[in-house]
């Protein structure tokens, strides 16, 4: 079983964590921690383990998509869309559908080479599955901007001023008004 330490990662992971039905604890109260140690103790072997936010995709399980030229159509407009911010942009099958993006930040490979932040599209999500349809339509570039902030919101992960004027302009775009954003 799973435990998280702080409440933030625990919202970043409880609707994932439902509809897997894995146990997650919350354990960012005062006590909560200690009274795991001491389980886990008694226990003579570790059953509760932490995880982070960024450990989603264990729980998530995500399934490949099985359309690759369809997917790597969407993943081609991603890498377009997000130029200024590179991901690594992948299509995915998990639940809950509702959640449209995971996301989880760079880092190291086991080789040592530094791995781009992934964005993990749900194909089982609506929104992603217009976008699937057609990642070339009009708003589509404004939509992938706004889910990424939004994968990052999700993860609760601090949004960069940058990223916010970004939301900022893809709701613009998808509204149809104009918005002058003051640099910060």
């Amino acid at each position: 079983m799973r435990y998280v330490v702080d409440a933030d990662s625990y919202d970043a992971v409880r609707d994932v964590a439902v509809h897997a039905g894995a146990l997650v604890v919350n354990a960012s109260g005062p006590n909560e921690l200690e009274l795991l140690q001491v389980i886990n103790e008694e226990l003579s072997s570790a059953s509760f383990v932490e995880m982070t936010r960024f450990d989603i995709a264990q729980l998530a399980q995500p399934e490949p998509y099985a359309h690759i030229e369809r997917g790597g159509r969407l993943v081609d407009a991603v890498t377009t869309a997000l130029e200024a911010d590179p991901v690594l942009a992948e299509i995915a099958h998990f639940e809950p559908a509702s959640r449209p993006v995971l996301w989880w930040p760079a880092g190291q490979t086991d080789g040592g080479r530094r791995r781009l932040p992934t964005l993990v599209f749900n194909a089982n999500n609506p929104t992603v599955q217009k976008l699937l349809d057609d990642p070339d339509a009009p708003l589509a570039a404004d939509t992938i901007r706004a889910l990424h902030i939004v994968g990052l919101l999700l993860a609760r992960t601090q949004v960069p001023v940058h990223g916010a004027n970004l939301l900022v302009h893809a709701i613009a775009g998808l509204t149809g008004t104009a918005v002058e954003v003051v640099p910060a």
